[in-house]
């Protein structure tokens, strides 16, 4: 299809019609039917089409690891919506997985980009726990030079600690099975961490378990000591 009529295609398209092709394609993307939601997506993100029409388009090239072609289109989504935290959210990941792959110049100026993408996300949308997740993430991992540290880290882990309990707890978990542990975030203040939260989630006996792991590293680590169950 040439992007002429396509574009007419999407022009033409009663709102309604528009919305229901949206939702089928969201149903196709979430069932991993990729070729099908491009295809349901083919008329709507063109010129004039709409930003979540080119956020969805994204997300689908995210799924084929068409790193470029993803960046894109969340860029697109971005400018016609820039007040989409998920739309901001998702350029960050696109760019993300494109610093993964650049050399190191471009990996340090994409990398600068994701900060401020997902800086955006969280700015726009502080309940958004997905894009807190992936922020502590990238201030967890990334230096120091392009905005990250251990510090921002652990003020969003602690934000999404209160909103979102669970995923904060499988960072967490995700951190402590890993082999990145640095000594700016020793693996017994995690333990303790991770023991509040399961206290906080119902499960005490997970709680105690992750405090009795604290103190066989640090037994004179006093937060680990004032933890009652």
């Amino acid at each position: 299809m040439g992007l002429a009529l396509a574009a007419a295609l999407a022009l033409s398209m009663p709102a309604v019609g528009q919305g229901k092709q949206l939702a089928q394609a969201k149903a196709a993307l979430q069932a991993g039917e990729a070729d099908k939601a491009l295809a349901l997506l083919e008329p709507l993100a063109q010129p004039g089409g709409e930003a979540e029409a080119y956020n969805l388009r994204c997300r689908v090239e995210y799924t084929l690891e068409r790193w470029d072609k993803a960046a894109n289109d969340c860029e697109q989504a971005v400018k016609l919506d820039g007040q989409s935290s998920d739309d901001h959210m998702w350029l960050a990941r696109a760019l993300g997985e494109k610093a993964r792959r650049a050399t190191f110049l471009n990996a340090y100026s994409l990398a600068k980009r994701v900060r401020t993408e997902f800086e955006e996300a969280v700015r726009l949308n502080p309940r958004n726990a997905s894009a807190l997740a992936d922020l502590g993430e990238f201030y967890y991992s990334a230096p120091g030079v392009v905005g990250g540290g251990i510090n921002k880290s652990e003020m969003v882990a602690a934000e999404l600690d209160r909103i979102d309990p669970a995923r904060a707890a499988r960072m967490l978990e995700s951190y402590l099975g890993g082999n990145a542990r640095t000594e700016e975030a020793p693996a017994f203040v995690a333990h303790v961490w991770l023991a509040q939260l399961k206290k906080q989630l119902g499960d005490a006996a997970a709680g105690s378990r992750e405090r009795a792991a604290a103190l066989a590293m640090a037994q004179e680590y006093k937060p680990a000591q004032d933890l009652k169950y």
